[in-house]
């Protein structure tokens, strides 16, 4: 019989751990490599048996995968065999029984039509291997008979991730929104019947995530999620101090095809005080004192002239409302001797407070 079994192809990306039936202990989360684009989760406990490893986000969780211990920085795939097809030529003499299965994995090369073997599974049906190449590559398992020259097979595009144009700010004002905005691009393989290329695409709309640190000695943390739009994507946290910020797109597979994840740069933004000050009086009259506010965020020493004096310390402001520094009054200056009463035989008028 020409014909042989359909296939069903899952792939991701492999993370080191040891599986049991019991719930794991000492569960660590860290990045797999120096440009943070995998993650290595560990965990401790015995036997041999896969366990289900869930992305969370801020929607739900992702999918699962099973896996098993892998070196770093491999991809393992997982299929099934389809139903036997109808065989187009029943009681052909050089048909051989029916056997085990005997799949295949094949990885492209990135600038060719050429595929290389990377795993001889015979009826396994999964394996973990290193393509030759660097993605964007296409993977696929097939599925053979005696009949050499057919075969089923299925598989997956893999897909790089860029992060393009990211804009972090230099600077902000305390308490207001940090706006920062970025592109997304995807490359895919496409082939001529000879040479191959890494070609951009629409990007799908995928989670796009925030992080940030107070600094390079502190961990990163989650600022948000998003899910990008168009390829672009939109943050606009509110500023409660200077922070590093970056943006992640973890890996995703849909529509057939696994987008593997990137992390941008690193940028630093420096956030200001915000200081706002006013009259409590909206007019004075002429030789009237008036009163004026100093606000700071956040709260902080501050220090106050008044009247022309020398500069004293101020009170210390706590607690997460905006400071307030000390009233400052005084009287309109009339001459250089500040502290003297202006006085007029001209009569009063109402001037607008400045």
């Amino acid at each position: 019989m020409a014909a042989v079994l359909g296939l069903l192809v899952e792939v991701g990306v492999a993370s080191p751990a040891q599986a049991a039936d019991r719930a794991p202990t000492n569960v660590k989360v860290a990045w797999a490599n120096a440009a943070h684009t995998h993650v290595r989760v560990t965990w401790s406990e015995t036997g041999s048996v896969p366990n289900q490893v869930f992305p969370q986000y801020a929607g739900g969780l992702g999918g699962g995968k099973a896996v098993t211990a892998a070196a770093g920085n491999q991809f393992t795939m997982k299929w099934h065999a389809g139903a036997d097809p109808v065989d187009p030529n029943p009681g052909d003499p050089l048909d051989l029984p029916l056997g085990p299965h005997r799949f295949q994995v094949y990885a492209s090369l990135a600038n060719v039509t050429i595929s290389d073997l990377v795993a001889d599974a015979g009826a396994a049906t999964s394996a973990t291997f290193t393509p030759h190449d660097a993605a964007p590559i296409a993977i696929g398992v097939r599925d053979s008979n005696e009949w050499s020259n057919s075969f089923a097979t299925d598989g997956v595009d893999v897909d790089v991730e860029r992060i393009g144009g990211v804009s972090f700010p230099v600077a902000t004002m305390y308490g207001q929104p940090t706006v920062i905005t970025g592109a997304l691009q995807r490359l895919t393989r496409r082939c001529d019947p000879g040479p191959c290329w890494a070609e951009p695409i629409v990007e799908p709309s995928r989670p796009v995530v925030l992080q940030a640190r107070a600094d390079a000695a502190s961990p990163w943390y989650v600022v948000g999620i998003v899910q990008s739009a168009g390829g672009t994507f939109r943050f606009a946290p509110v500023a409660w101090g200077t922070r590093e910020y970056r943006v992640a797109v973890p890996d995703q597979f849909a529509n057939g095809s696994l987008g593997l994840g990137v992390i941008s740069g690193a940028s630093t933004t420096l956030t200001r005080p915000g200081v706002t000050g006013g009259f409590t009086d909206s007019t004075a009259t002429y030789g009237q004192q008036v009163t004026t506010q100093v606000k700071l965020a956040p709260p902080a020493n501050v220090r106050r002239r008044c009247n022309g004096g020398t500069a004293r310390p101020g009170a210390t402001s706590s607690g997460s409302p905006p400071a307030t520094a000390p009233a400052a009054t005084r009287s309109p200056r009339r001459s250089a001797a500040a502290s003297r009463t202006a006085t007029s035989s001209r009569p009063s008028r109402t001037a607008a407070a400045r």
